[in-house]
């Protein structure tokens, strides 16, 4: 892991380049667009003393086609995070969440494909917002949304965190593994698993995400946790680039 994220940051620096117009923040070993969309203020987003990435309320006009095309989220804003390196054959994708407000809405770890396969976990509170929350599940397969939700889970008013693992597995679709855990009680909720009905594509968007409805002011979310695995010919490439670059700057000198 130490490698990949030493490959990363080098082309990480043409990330930065070349999005002269965006807020990068660098979290976890890789950098991230704050403002990735045109027209579009995202809430705030900064890193604290304890390393989390930290999401402000969201703000900006309503999109509802941003980052969801045809869900019908109208007046739905976001506070996001989009991944600003570079990395083919992602293979796996690890995100943890803190909801560190028992007011917080929306966190969700996203996964865009090149074939234009969306798919989105997250998890949403009550109605009244403190003795359970649901798994929100999004996907997309180029045509036609798929959500699952309302799969309970319990929540205290603060301490509940989500952690969202996503596999490429042998069908070149994704496997999903979620864990809402609430800390002192209710404890671990289990494990839940579910997979994309069909092939996924090649992982070419990643982003972090805390939506709420237009109307709603409350809660933050914290992200504790990111990796990602690419394939072993990915990071044999990133490695040679590092090789090249290194024996370019020694013949500089």
């Amino acid at each position: 892991m130490k490698l990949i994220r030493l490959a990363v940051a080098v082309f990480a620096v043409t990330a930065m380049c070349t999005c002269a117009s965006a807020e990068i923040i660098s979290w976890a070993g890789f950098n991230w667009d704050t403002q990735p969309w045109a027209g579009f203020t995202a809430g705030s987003t900064s890193v604290d003393g304890d390393t989390g990435f930290l999401f402000q309320n969201p703000a900006g006009t309503p999109k509802s086609d941003i980052p969801f095309p045809g869900l019908g989220l109208g007046g739905e804003r976001y506070s996001v995070a989009k991944l600003a390196t570079g990395i083919s054959g992602i293979t796996k994708v690890y995100g943890r969440v803190f909801e560190n407000s028992y007011r917080t809405q929306g966190p969700s770890l996203y996964l865009k494909s090149d074939t234009g396969q969306i798919l989105s976990v997250g998890v949403r509170p009550s109605f009244e917002g403190t003795t359970f929350a649901y798994y929100m599940i999004n996907y997309y397969d180029g045509a036609v949304w798929t959500n699952v939700r309302w799969i309970t889970r319990g929540r205290n008013t603060y301490n509940n965190y989500l952690a969202v693992t996503y596999t490429v597995n042998g069908g070149g679709g994704i496997d999903v593994l979620a864990n809402y855990t609430a800390f002192p009680d209710p404890g671990s909720q289990g494990d839940y698993n579910w997979a994309t009905p069909g092939a996924f594509g090649n992982i070419n968007e990643v982003l972090l995400l805390q939506a709420v409805q237009d109307s709603y002011t409350g809660g933050l979310a914290k992200w504790t946790n990111f990796e990602l695995v690419p394939e072993p010919g990915s990071l044999l490439a990133l490695c040679s680039g590092l090789i090249g670059l290194g024996g370019l700057a020694l013949r500089r000198h």
